[in-house]
């Protein structure tokens, strides 16, 4: 293709999606986050949750990246994916190519670990992109002889390696024995001499260098031996063996040769060179001199710890005492040289109680006794070595605010000179360095890695010790100041849980007070029989007790009191008896008054949300109150916003005259599963020749799944609702269709013009109001309502919020569960996930297979599936052209009545959804209106319902008439 014409072709791709962009508003909100290909400012070191290094990405190494909903980065590490800081990495131009590890679309071939470290270079340039640690599954998508590609990072490496690699002893599980590793350090450590030797190597000439005698292999016998250690010139020999005892390491600081270790006689080390007559070694990451008068020359040897693979980490040590070097290759300790006491040196890793280290070419150990690890920005965990180390914030000065209990260990966030920056509540506190010790891979057990706070905070009224409880005693971890304001993670009986300085604490509730944001909504009691108040003649007057370990809602709040409803008036509660809550334990629900109630004797009110009796206020005798209605022997009340039972007994009732039925559902609140259910069934009694309900299916929960049919005609269409989790109020909409039909057909009234009576006696309407109530119950209660929390949790990924997802319990999308060009749907996530997951086959939830069995049992002659973002309807697919005018034309009739905009047909529309299914197999006209405006990924507000039932509201009758009308020619 000439410039010229991609040029066009371009051209017109842009013109077709600007044009098509409001259209698919919709559609483009639930596209996977784009990719972008980045590379990093410096070393990226991986680890698992315990610390364990995984491997290291190299600086300048360029991968993709993926931004998420949240606003983190994230990068793929051999299928898993890492979090990356936004400050560690730039964008890149470079053009590489992006492969996929995870779904359908994957570019796997298979899977290959290693028993060894491996490096991953650039298959351009040749250039070091990572290095993977041993014993990883590595995903790669080519193998050719001796190389391997693989993925890492969404692009292409390559791992080189020899055809039959053989692992080397990295000591991994030789140290796992503690007590006798340090029997048989003791053994070893002989005391040594640390005399100072006279190296002489400033003045050592080349003349005697070359004069050296390798006086132990001419001793040799063995003719094998001979050729295999032949005495070298000084040139060219690569090994050199200690023959004299304590031989000296030194190392050139500021032009100064200073002493840094010491070498055991016998032992055999390789070198990097030579100068006039001094072996060049390596130490740490410097050079050393080790003086030749000391050592025979060695063209090979046979180390078995000689280091060939491992490159030292991040971390760095000093050396408090004279530290001994071990060579374990063996199984057996062997001491194989000393590092002396104020060196700094590299380590390769940490090792239980031992630091890994290469000490001159060869696999050493250092007991971590003796040594104290230096703060850089990779260390992540301290020490505390005084007692009551001062924690302080910052404002305008510092300000210290509580103490860290000696030998504790604690998290950082990060550093700042001499200073600890660590988490303290919500914002960051200060450490200084000097009491504290770095520790590399520490074991706490109450480490704070998933508990958020909850919303509301405490006051320290006095100088408060916190505790870690892990263990199941109470150990000291530190104290809070008074006066201190602190958020909670949550209450725990007579104790607070916190986090404090980034593990899991508790402060004894005598030290500190609760305080309620403004916009703090719901508490929890925490003593017994809490009195309510009302306001009489200007005075507070006992009504009534709340309910230790109950909820509620408050309506406001003023000084030391909460404001509920009560009745038809203001209750006031002390707030010192309460705790804040962010999200309520119950269903909400909003006062009836059909009546009234004198309270006989002090009564009882009990919730029956879960079918049990659960007592949660009492009503002092002569007390008044409002009614909802009488349920055999029980009478139902709304108090503090939570629907209550009082048994008969304790009451006397007076009920008003009927009713108005078009009021038995409130549409405008957060409606719940169980909310409906109750409707459906006072409808049901309220219309017992109109309503009638039908279960036609289970949800992978076990939750019904209810269609209600209204009417009396043999006309039928169905419409439903709340496809997706976050779209409930779709099932406000239809249950309050529901409610206002029936209530119009009873009075013989209109809606919008309608003869509502005259319709349903010609056609029915059957509504499934919620196809998805585990969905719908999860995104409004949380993971708890799940049969599996922890489940949900996961794809979740971690996260507490489940306002964003769509699919049902599973993490399967129910509207792209139906076969209609399934195997074609677009922007599948290829796993569980909270949105966009089409499933591993069509029909596989149960949710979906109900709603195809029970549309088969029935003969609709149109169907809609509301949906909730956007204010447009689908009313296309694959749509043969004897239809398209007739579908067209009832398309038009719902836009003129809601205002949402057709959706033009497309020519590849992506299938799976009800309406596609419908559409595609009853060739019958279906429609998928979008009632709000786009919120982005939330539950469109409550607020917005009566501006949709406005524009809705005759939607289903009109639909039962033009389908009665058109009956026989569909």
């Amino acid at each position: 293709m000439t410039k010229r014409y991609f040029s066009i072709f371009l051209a017109i791709i842009m013109i077709f999606s600007l044009f098509f962009q409001p259209v698919l508003n919709d559609v483009y909100a639930n596209k996977t986050d784009a990719v972008s290909l980045i590379s990093l400012k410096k070393d990226l070191v991986i680890t698992d949750d315990t610390n364990q290094i995984l491997g290291t990405i190299s600086k300048d190494a360029e991968i993709f990246v993926k931004k998420t909903e949240n606003g983190n980065y994230v990068f793929d590490w051999l299928g898993k994916e890492m979090e990356l800081p936004p400050d560690q990495f730039e964008l890149s131009e470079s053009q590489l190519n992006y492969y996929n590890v995870n779904g359908e679309n994957s570019s796997i071939v298979d899977f290959k670990s290693f028993k060894e470290r491996v490096k991953v270079s650039d298959p351009t340039s040749n250039k070091t992109i990572a290095y993977i640690e041993p014993n990883q599954n590595i995903p790669f998508i080519e193998e050719n002889e001796n190389k391997l590609k693989i993925i890492i990072g969404n692009r292409e490496g390559i791992i080189t390696f020899e055809e039959n690699p053989q692992p080397e002893n990295d000591m991994g599980t030789e140290l796992n024995e503690e007590q006798k590793v340090e029997n048989k350090i003791q053994k070893n450590s002989e005391s040594i001499d640390n005399r100072e030797e006279n190296a002489g190597i400033e003045n050592r000439s080349n003349e005697e260098s070359k004069n050296i005698k390798n006086t132990d292999y001419n001793a040799e016998n063995d003719e094998q031996q001979k050729n295999k250690m032949k005495m070298m010139s000084a040139v060219d020999a690569n090994y050199f063996k200690v023959s004299e005892e304590n031989v000296p390491v030194y190392i050139d600081k500021n032009g100064k040769l200073i002493k840094v270790a010491i070498l055991k006689k016998g032992e055999i080390y390789p070198r990097v060179g030579e100068k006039n007559g001094i072996h060049v070694i390596k130490f740490g990451k410097t050079q050393g001199y080790v003086d030749q008068k000391s050592s025979t020359l060695l063209s090979i040897a046979n180390l078995k710890n000689e280091n060939k693979k491992f490159t030292n980490s991040l971390f760095t040590i000093k050396i408090t005492n004279n530290a001994v070097v071990y060579d374990n290759s063996s199984g057996k300790l062997v001491r194989f040289g000393i590092i002396q006491k104020g060196i700094e040196y590299p380590v390769i890793r940490d090792v239980g109680d031992w630091w890994m280290v290469d000490f001159l070419g060869r696999i050493g150990y250092i007991h971590k006794d003796g040594t104290e690890l230096l703060f850089s920005s990779n260390v992540k965990y301290f020490k505390v070595t005084d007692d009551n180390v001062p924690l302080y914030i910052k404002g305008k000065s510092l300000t210290k605010v509580g103490s860290l209990q000696k030998g504790q260990i604690y998290p950082r966030i990060s550093a700042k000179g001499n200073w600890h920056i660590v988490k303290f509540g919500k914002i960051q506190g200060y450490i200084h360095n000097d009491s504290t010790v770095g520790i590399s891979s520490p074991s706490i057990k109450n480490e704070n890695k998933a508990l958020k706070f909850d919303s509301y905070s405490i006051k320290i009224t006095k100088d408060a010790n916190v505790y870690d409880n892990s263990s199941g005693k109470l150990e000291k971890l530190g104290v809070i100041q008074k006066g201190i304001e602190y958020p909670v993670i949550k209450d725990a009986g007579n104790w607070w849980m916190i986090d404090y300085v980034g593990r899991i604490g508790f402060i004894h509730k005598s030290n500190a007070e609760v305080l309620f944001p403004s916009n703090t909504k719901y508490f929890k009691v925490t003593s017994d029989s809490l009195n309510v108040f009302i306001k009489k003649s200007g005075k507070l007057v006992k009504v009534g007790s709340l309910r230790k370990g109950q909820s509620y809602l408050r309506t406001g709040g003023k000084g030391n009191w909460h404001e509920i409803q009560f009745g038809l008036s203001k209750g006031y509660v002390y707030k010192f008896s309460t705790v804040p809550l962010s999200h309520p334990n119950f269903q909400i629900s909003s006062l009836k008054n059909n009546g009234k109630i004198t309270i006989l004797r002090d009564a009882v009110v009990y919730d029956n949300s879960n079918k049990t009796l659960v007592p949660i206020v009492t009503l002092l005798k002569n007390i008044e109150y409002p009614i909802e209605g009488v349920y055999g022997n029980w009478v139902k009340i709304h108090i503090a916003n939570r629907v209550g039972y009082v048994h008969k007994s304790d009451v006397k009732v007076s009920l008003k005259n009927y009713s108005k039925p078009g009021n038995l559902v409130n549409p405008n609140q957060v409606y719940t599963y169980e909310e409906m259910v109750r409707d459906i069934s006072e409808l049901e009694k309220a219309y017992p020749n109109l309503i009638s309900k039908r279960i036609i299916g289970q949800s992978v929960d076990g939750r019904n799944i209810y269609a209600v049919k209204l009417g009396k005609g043999k006309t039928e269409i169905m419409i439903n609702g709340s496809h997706h989790a976050r779209e409930y109020i779709t099932t406000n909409l239809l249950m309050e269709m529901i409610d206002v039909y029936a209530y119009a057909y009873s009075k013989n009234l209109r809606v919008d013009g309608y003869p509502v009576r005259s319709i349903l006696n010609n056609a029915s309407i059957w509504f499934v109001p919620m196809v998805n109530p585990d969905g719908v119950t999860l995104v409004q209660k949380g993971h708890r309502s799940a049969k599996n929390p922890a489940y949900v949790l996961k794809l979740n990924g971690g996260s507490t919020n489940f306002a964003a997802w769509k699919a049902n319990i599973r993490g399967v999308d129910l509207n792209r569960q139906y076969p209609a060009d399934w195997y074609r749907i677009a922007g599948n996530t290829g796993r569980p996930s909270p949105q966009n997951y089409k499933g591993p086959r069509p029909l596989n939830e149960p949710e979906a297979k109900a709603m195809v069995n029970f549309t088969l049992s029935r003969n609709f002659k149109t169907a809609v599936s509301y949906h909730s973002s956007g204010e447009i309807i689908y009313w296309h697919f694959n749509t043969p052209k004897q239809h398209e005018v007739r579908d067209r034309k009832i398309a038009s009739m719902i836009a003129s009545k809601t205002g949402y905009r057709l959706v033009p047909p497309r020519n590849n529309p992506s299938g799976g959804g009800f309406t596609d299914w419908f559409i595609s197999t009853q060739k019958k006209p279906a429609f998928t209106p979008e009632v709000a405006p786009y919120v982005g990924n939330r539950p469109v507000p409550i607020s917005y319902f009566p501006s949709i039932w406005k524009k809705n509201q005759a939607i289903g009758i009109m639909l039962a008439d033009e389908a009665y009308k058109n009956r026989n020619t569909r």
